[in-house]
């Protein structure tokens, strides 16, 4: 929840950075990630630590002697396990990544879904997608083939050790310095070790992935919005004066290509204005500056004589009416939808403003 409510206020221009598949799969996959971390994983680390805790104290008091040859190992054992985490993170991380990149690919897609039949792309896609998904696959297997070979290393390191520890052990036993008996339950001990060991290991990847994903859904928490709510002054009154002085503006992810230059506008109250031009001209992007959606790279925008930057967020965009080009429309009844400006308007100025829009007809037309 707190995930959701922190993606929500971010600024536009968070949203235009990361794409909405990379998004869905932070709050899905990242947070799965997560909770497994905190819950079946972190449930077996322990009991296999206990595991291992627990058979090494009765090895070390059944023969200190060949105690000594797994002791012995062990900076071997902690350096290849250096080295092998610090191979696995990195490949991990790669696959990852690829993963996200996937997820983004098909939420696109299927977002456009007109788009793309307009164009009958469906083919293109799916072999872009079937392409992406080779990608990922391929990295996943090498992440994949690496982990279960370094497990299959550190399984037959143990055995090894564990062959070693029955050899001495049987000399002990020849030179009547321990029971047969005790010999077996060593064994017996040491290979739970080495078992524990193996689990340890495979829950350590998993946990290199978690941490991957809480770094990203932590850093979305702490993140700031460069635009907030709750900052700046109340106007009492508003009476709609909005004048541009020497706009210049690019997009955060494109600040290299400027979309607007120089302009000066003035909004009259009581007038209407049109903005003609063609495609890409900037017409959508003054009405996204205008909702304070972007921020101008130079000049100033003012609201009756008050620079929109002080002015409080909330207050500003309650102050305007906007009917997009191509409105949304959320799950749920029609009165929803026209209440989701004013979620405390009654059923009769719903009516009223579906009759405004001249939409009650046409409303009072759908099923039920």
């Amino acid at each position: 929840m707190r995930l959701y409510a922190s993606l929500l206020r971010q600024e536009i221009g968070f949203f235009d950075a990361n794409s909405k598949g990379q998004l869905m799969a932070m709050m899905g996959e990242d947070v799965a990630r997560m909770q497994s971390a905190v819950t079946d994983q972190l449930t077996g680390t322990i009991t296999h630590i206990q595991t291992i805790y627990f058979c090494a104290r009765d090895v070390v008091r059944i023969s200190p002697h060949a105690t000594l040859i797994v002791v012995a190992a062990v900076p071997l054992l902690s350096a290849a396990s250096i080295v092998a985490q610090a191979a696995s993170r990195r490949r991990s991380a790669i696959a990852f990544d690829s993963a996200r990149e996937t997820a983004a690919t098909a939420s696109e897609v299927l977002a456009n879904a007109r788009t793309v039949q307009s164009f009958t792309a469906e083919e293109m896609e799916a072999a872009r997608y079937a392409e992406r998904m080779q990608e990922q696959y391929a990295l996943e297997l090498d992440y994949r083939v690496f982990t279960g070979g370094a497990h299959l290393f550190f399984q037959a390191l143990t055995m090894g050790l564990s062959a070693g520890g029955m050899y001495y052990g049987g000399g002990l036993v020849r030179a009547g310095r321990l029971e047969m008996t005790d010999l077996m339950d060593f064994m017996q001990y040491s290979f739970k070790i080495g078992t524990a060991l193996g689990a340890l290991l495979q829950i350590l990847n998993e946990q290199q992935r978690a941490l991957m994903s809480a770094a990203k859904v932590f850093g979305t928490l702490r993140r700031k919005p460069v635009i907030a709510r709750g900052v700046g002054v109340t106007p009492a009154t508003c009476e709609g004066r909005l004048v541009l002085r020497d706009i210049c503006f690019s997009y955060p992810t494109r600040p290299d290509a400027p979309v607007i230059t120089g302009l000066n506008l003035e909004l009259r109250p009581g007038t209407i204005t049109a903005l003609v031009g063609g495609s890409g001209n900037g017409k959508s992007t003054i009405a996204w500056l205008l909702q304070r959606f972007y921020d101008p790279s130079e000049g100033a925008i003012s609201l009756d004589g008050r620079d929109i930057r002080s002015v409080e967020l909330t207050w500003l965009r309650d102050q305007m009416a906007i009917v997009s080009q191509e409105p949304m429309l959320f799950h749920g009844s029609v009165a929803d939808n026209i209440r989701y400006g004013r979620p405390g308007a009654s059923d009769d100025e719903v009516e009223a403003a579906a009759r405004e829009a001249n939409a009650e007809e046409f409303v009072l037309k759908l099923p039920q």
